[in-house]
């Protein structure tokens, strides 16, 4: 692995030697951080939820990837992470920065039933920040405000 760059809180790309893997983590859907392409502003907490992420590697002595068996619609790989054998989806949950996706019934398990119940486990521990919308009904909303030309 040569490199790792942090996207969002939930979205993450490695520069392998041949190729780029964009990784879009399971189980959680953190707030939005400004894109160039689209357009889009920063969701509230979105840079927070990046900054953890950039932490959390930061301090890791060791990275682990538990893929899905397939890509998600833009081609990223799915996949639950591990720094230092713990469960960054329930990580960045338990720190307020991300909602748990398993419960919608778009995504459920994933295929990955003991991670996703790590991930519920910490949502039940704790109060989510209040956002005015869910990251999900922002990248809608920023994608209708700032369309990408043809």
């Amino acid at each position: 692995m040569e490199w790792i760059e942090i996207d969002d809180g939930d979205t993450f790309s490695i520069w392998w030697p041949e190729d780029v893997e964009t990784v879009r983590i399971l189980g959680i859907d953190t707030a939005e951080v400004a894109h160039d392409i689209p357009k889009m502003d920063d969701q509230p907490y979105g840079p927070d939820a990046r900054g953890f992420m950039q932490g959390v590697l930061a301090m890791a002595n060791k990275v682990e990837i538990e893929r899905a068996d397939c890509l998600d619609k833009y081609g990223r790989t799915l996949a639950y992470v591990f720094f230092d054998d713990r469960n960054y989806s329930a990580l960045v949950v338990q720190a307020r920065l991300a909602y748990e996706t398993v419960t919608d019934p778009r995504f459920g398990d994933n295929g990955f039933p003991e991670y996703a119940s790590e991930v519920l486990e910490a949502a039940d521990a704790v109060v989510l920040p209040h956002l005015e919308e869910t990251p999900s009904h922002f990248r809608k909303r920023m994608r209708e405000k700032y369309p990408v030309l043809p």
